[in-house]
């Protein structure tokens, strides 16, 4: 499955990150998503997707990943943080792997701040 397009409002000028998480996997979460770097203008549209430019596929920190949950029914976040710091470099975030992120610890680190969020549910 191609990776959905994930539109979004910014409510200022500025940096954002959009992480898509399932909360509901064993370890903190698993991420399904984590785009950095997304510029976004007040009351302009922004997106991430896998149809974007090259360079702003370097902004990708874990590509996507297909909602998969192995049994019961998955809750799947996708949350829209602006970077109140401004850009992030790469080497800020070159640990963050697809398992066991602190989601919370991460924005806190990085000053984030939540500015987006919605959810749907998958069925195994």
């Amino acid at each position: 499955k191609s990776m959905p397009i994930i539109e979004f409002y910014p409510h200022t000028k500025g940096y954002f990150t959009v992480f898509m998480v399932d909360p509901d996997a064993p370890s903190p979460a698993f991420v399904h998503l984590l785009f950095f770097n997304v510029e976004g203008e007040k009351g302009i549209k922004s997106s991430v997707s896998s149809r974007k430019s090259s360079s702003d596929m370097e902004n990708i920190v874990v590509p996507y990943m297909p909602p998969s949950p192995p049994s019961g029914v998955h809750r799947y976040v996708v949350l829209v943080s602006h970077q109140k710091n401004g850009k992030i470099s790469r080497a800020e975030v070159s640990h963050v792997s697809r398992v066991g992120l602190d989601v919370a610890s991460f924005s806190d680190a990085h000053n984030l701040e939540g500015v987006g969020l919605f959810y749907f549910t998958v069925s195994a």
